[in-house]
């Protein structure tokens, strides 16, 4: 598969808009090694005796990373469609799928940089790092929908994964009392919006500070297999705020759950700057302030069966991000979230 994609990059070097005239020879690097982490190879190409890589690529190994893989580069290519002056800075460029019989495996361009937590792991400034992450994100996701646009649409349609995840939680954990009627309780509430119209968007759906790649000013995002055309503007920001907050737990040292209270309902900074954040991202979004306590326990239902799917219902990872739903289902917490304790 590597000479066949070799020859296809060389054969194919001026149609694909690459700097230069074709090298007689490239080099490629599999930087995930032959047997590949998370379903797939991962490899980086070079020119011939060069140290900076030109493009990368991927080759899934089982159905799974290939569906993952497809389905990235076809979301490139439509954003692209969308946003073509964009191509190769907010988002790369998708640009080879190569296929046989049993293989397949696609190359897309290079954003140049560093990703957004390495770049401020060395501040010493404890909320200069958070200031800046959050700041970058929210750059990112105005650049986009501004280039791509919003459009307003029907949502029932949007929110047919949120409701496959709540009766995925309930069928598999079966959980009792309080839980459950908030879970039901929010199931209600989403399909009373089936017949409401709001924003939608190119959505990115893994929306970290490490899937950010910054070079000077410049900033895009990598990593779009979970990427969809049509999603709500909420969804990037959510992912986004509670991915931060478990991560700095992990930093210091503590339980993500707790990074997750500190986040979102124990008064303080953290909370604070979680809530400015997301509601800097609705007001650009057009996501309506007080829909907030049902937006986040949706989405958490929504990442914990993401979870179980990707591992399994018994990984640790999933179990944490159960843990983590019950917390914001406990009584009481959806009235929090509307109507926070100011902090102290």
């Amino acid at each position: 598969m590597i000479e066949r994609i070799e020859r296809s990059i060389r054969a194919r070097w001026r149609e694909l808009g690459l700097p230069g005239r074709a090298p007689a020879r490239l080099d490629f690097f599999l930087s995930s090694g032959s047997e590949g982490r998370h379903g797939k190879v991962l490899f980086h190409v070079f020119r011939a005796g060069e140290s900076r890589p030109l493009l990368v690529g991927k080759i899934p190994r089982d159905g799974t990373a290939r569906q993952w893989a497809l389905h990235e580069h076809a979301v490139l290519k439509e954003l692209e469609g969308a946003a073509p002056r964009n191509a190769g800075r907010l988002f790369p460029r998708a640009l080879l799928r190569e296929e046989t019989e049993n293989r397949v495996a696609t190359v897309q361009t290079i954003l140049p940089g560093v990703p957004l937590d390495r770049r401020i792991a060395d501040l010493r400034e404890r909320d200069r790092p958070v200031r800046e992450i959050h700041d970058r994100a929210t750059s990112w996701l105005a650049e986009l929908w501004g280039e791509t646009g919003l459009f307003e649409g029907a949502e029932g349609v949007l929110w047919e994964p949120f409701l496959r995840s709540a009766h995925f939680f309930l069928e598999t954990w079966e959980p009792e009392g309080a839980i459950r009627r908030e879970i039901e309780s929010l199931i209600r509430e989403v399909e009373a919006r089936a017949t409401e119209t709001s924003l939608y968007g190119f959505g990115h759906g893994d929306f970290r500070a490490s899937n950010l790649i910054v070079e000077r000013e410049r900033i895009g995002a990598i990593d779009w297999e979970f990427g969809e055309k049509r999603q709500f503007p909420w969804l990037d920001p959510i992912h986004f705020a509670v991915d931060c907050s478990l991560r700095d737990a992990s930093r210091r040292g503590l339980d993500r759950l707790r990074g997750f209270e500190d986040g979102f309902f124990r008064p303080g900074r953290p909370r604070d700057r979680n809530r400015a954040f997301l509601l800097t991202c609705f007001a650009e979004g057009g996501v309506r302030e007080d829909l907030f306590p049902l937006l986040l326990p949706a989405y958490l239902l929504f990442a914990t069966h993401r979870m179980a799917r990707l591992f399994s219902v018994d990984h640790p990872v999933t179990h944490t991000r159960k843990r983590i739903v019950e917390r914001c289902l406990r009584p009481g917490a959806r009235r929090e979230l509307a109507d926070p304790v100011p902090a102290a």
